[in-house]
């Protein structure tokens, strides 16, 4: 008869559950158990369980998700293609920056070189930094 009875059971089952931990929390001394908490927690995830029944009704979230799922392997290797031309970089500044220290070595005492391009690690973080507005070149 009714269709989205046992919806509405597990919701207020849900809500229920919350009000509990709250209370919970409120009685909560520093020597109690947490491990009820810790349940009542891993219950309460289980909110997430309402998304799938919206993305079923909506059909235009389901397009979305869908969308946005097909999409991942390019973004996967756009990244990968991105982490590649950051780490060839790196390397020529890693490089570059050894060659010119140890030519120059009593004339360069500035250690600035050597914080950021003086190993791969340290240059590809830096240049991972100045593409997301980290470290600005002119820092």
């Amino acid at each position: 008869q009714r269709p989205h009875l046992w919806w509405h059971v597990f919701d207020m089952l849900l809500v229920g559950m919350q009000v509990s931990e709250q209370i919970l929390l409120l009685l909560q001394s520093d020597s109690a158990d947490l491990s009820v908490m810790q349940t009542m927690r891993m219950l309460r995830m289980c909110r997430a369980l309402r998304m799938v029944r919206m993305v079923r009704l909506i059909p235009e979230l389901h397009l979305l998700i869908t969308s946005i799922l097909g999409s991942l392997r390019s973004v996967f290797w756009a990244v990968v293609l991105l982490f590649t031309f950051i780490l060839m970089i790196a390397l020529y500044f890693t490089q570059i920056v050894f060659d010119v220290r140890m030519q120059r070595a009593d004339q360069i005492k500035d250690e600035t070189l050597a914080e950021f391009w003086g190993t791969l690690g340290d240059s590809v973080v830096s240049l991972y930094q100045s593409i997301t507005g980290g470290v600005d070149w002119s820092d």
